[in-house]
């Protein structure tokens, strides 16, 4: 199951990465603002892992239902500091590859 969840974290941000890459050689957003939108979307697997916490949470002290084992709610720690540790390191790859990508074009730029 994380390995599922892993892909899929994975795969957002690869997507998102060629989207904005795109955007950004387009002229269509600036590299700021791709980075910063890159960080949101890198964090909504975390925010939809929280809430469906809460959600489970909710359920146990509204109908008495047991939805989380004891051993999932001890992993459970562990798995949000997995998926903000993925998100912050993919936008911090996306924010120095576009960084890179900059001082490539600046010397391209000085050199010609």
């Amino acid at each position: 199951m994380a390995l599922i969840l892993f892909g899929v974290v994975l795969a957002l941000q690869i997507w998102q990465w060629h989207r904005l890459s795109g955007l950004v050689a387009r002229a269509r957003m600036s590299r700021l603002k791709a980075l910063l939108v890159h960080l949101a979307w890198s964090m909504v697997p975390l925010l939809l892992a929280v809430s469906a916490l809460l959600g489970a949470i909710g359920l146990e002290s509204a109908f008495g239902l047991d939805v989380i084992s004891e051993a999932v709610a001890r992993t459970t720690p562990f798995l949000f500091g997995l998926l903000l540790l993925l998100g912050l390191l993919g936008s911090a790859a996306f924010g120095i590859a576009s960084l890179a990508s900059a001082l490539r074009e600046r010397r391209a730029k000085g050199g010609a």
